[in-house]
């Protein structure tokens, strides 16, 4: 009786294990999340006329702001009150931190509405229990304006 149960068992689990292979012409392979924040090899020029749609301050989830500017040639991004990071275009639409603090992407919609993502370095905090959250890779989506 021990056996076929057993034995019962052990046919159930093989059929399972089986029936999750799928052929490769059904599979699909989805890439994980990116959190990377790596400069461009080529920076995209920019003139001021390109840039100026996404020069101002927007509005993050978590309620901090987030300013892009241009100053002279050069591209600028803030967070909040924290410090300014010199920043190039990694596409018309991408921009990253030379430092490597941070990558922002602003979508401007057909609708006229703005959305977009902020990847950035949150350096180590010192949490409630008293111990230290060292440094990560947050992503922040833009509130929609």
């Amino acid at each position: 009786m021990k056996n076929t149960v057993i034995s019962a068992i052990v046919i159930a689990a093989s059929a399972l294990a089986t029936a999750q292979v799928l052929p490769p012409e059904r599979t699909v392979e989805v890439p994980a999340l990116s959190l990377r924040i790596t400069p461009p090899a080529q920076p995209r020029y920019l003139s001021r006329k390109d840039f100026q749609p996404y020069a101002g301050e927007y509005t993050l989830a978590n309620g901090q702001s987030l300013r892009l500017r241009q100053y002279g040639g050069l591209l600028y991004a803030k967070v909040g009150d924290g410090e300014e990071h010199r920043i190039v275009a990694a596409a018309p639409n991408v921009f990253v931190a030379l430092d490597r603090k941070l990558k922002v992407r602003i979508d401007r919609r057909s609708d006229g509405t703005v959305t977009g993502e902020l990847v950035m370095m949150v350096p180590p905090q010192r949490v409630a229990d008293g111990s230290i959250r060292l440094e990560r890779v947050a992503a922040l989506p833009i509130a929609a304006r």
